[in-house]
């Protein structure tokens, strides 16, 4: 120990009974000297003695698990994982389908203040011309945030009629009239087509509209059965006829006792005998009794 009157340098430790320097304590603010009763040596193995290891932790899988938003005790099937811990990633506090409920709230929440703040300017720039135009120069589009459409009404009307002038817009055209109007498709109609060796059924010819082969599709108004493809011709004077077969028969008499067919051939006298109307001598169709 130190003179009297001078601060103590050394200590007696009270396990072993040496006297060791106050480096060779640890620190304790509690006690008057700021060090402990023991030194470091004889703490160690003092802790070392009362040591006892704890037994290895088992995690305990759970199959169940409450949604913190609902409120309802649902399997951890119903939950997403978390990617945090790749041996043990956990669950979602919040089940899924209560996690989409409130991911929608917030698209929901956010589309309708960016709808606002547009309308709030009543004014929109095209993507096309990139000009700003009012919104109501703007066509309708009901999934868009405002409910207009990116593209003016002038932009999107030249568009279209460039689209139309390609062969896509044309192919697409006609596939949507096909499913529109007769229910089938183009290869349906392609079929069709080829059945009929490309030619009008009824006249033999192939319709051309405008220098380009065309034949449209003939079915009843009645069923809306297909019943085949003729040129429009033939199609239309169907329809004048009312696609009644007594009015084309009485067409057919009219024009036979009218003039002296010239241009007929064994086919279509056998087609007229067939029908009941006889070729006679004198230049007349008569109708067979």
């Amino acid at each position: 120990m130190g003179e009297v009157g001078e601060a103590p340098t050394a200590k007696r430790c009270s396990k072993c009974g040496i006297e060791k320097p106050l480096s060779d304590f640890n620190r304790n603010h509690v006690r008057k000297d700021g060090v402990q009763v023991f030194c470091r040596s004889c703490e160690n193995i003092y802790r070392k003695a009362r040591y006892v290891p704890a037994p290895p932790r088992i995690r305990v899988p759970r199959t169940e698990k409450r949604c913190s938003h609902c409120g309802m005790v649902k399997p951890l099937s119903d939950f997403y994982r978390r990617r945090r811990n790749s041996e043990n990633p956990g669950a979602s506090s919040e089940c899924k389908r209560c996690n989409y409920e409130i991911q929608h709230a917030i698209v929901l929440a956010n589309q309708k203040r960016k709808r606002e703040l547009i309308l709030a300017r009543r004014e929109k720039k095209c993507c096309i011309c990139k000009i700003v135009k009012p919104l109501d120069q703007f066509p309708v589009c009901r999934t868009r945030l405002d409910g207009k459409n990116s593209t003016c009404k002038s932009c999107l009307l030249s568009y279209q009629r460039q689209r139309r002038k390609t062969i896509r817009g044309k192919l697409m055209r006609k596939e949507i009239y096909l499913k529109r109007d007769h229910d089938i498709t183009t290869a349906q109609y392609s079929d069709l087509l080829r059945k009929q060796n490309y030619v009008c059924a009824i006249c033999g010819r192939n319709g051309h509209i405008k220098g380009k082969p065309s034949l449209a599709v003939d079915h009843d108004h009645r069923t809306g059965k297909i019943r085949g493809l003729l040129c429009f011709n033939c199609n239309t004077g169907l329809g004048k006829f009312d696609d009644d077969p007594k009015y084309l028969l009485r067409a057919s008499q009219y024009l036979a006792n009218s003039a002296t067919p010239q241009r007929e051939t064994v086919s279509d006298l056998k087609l007229l005998a067939q029908m009941g109307i006889n070729f006679a001598d004198e230049g007349k169709y008569e109708w067979g009794k």
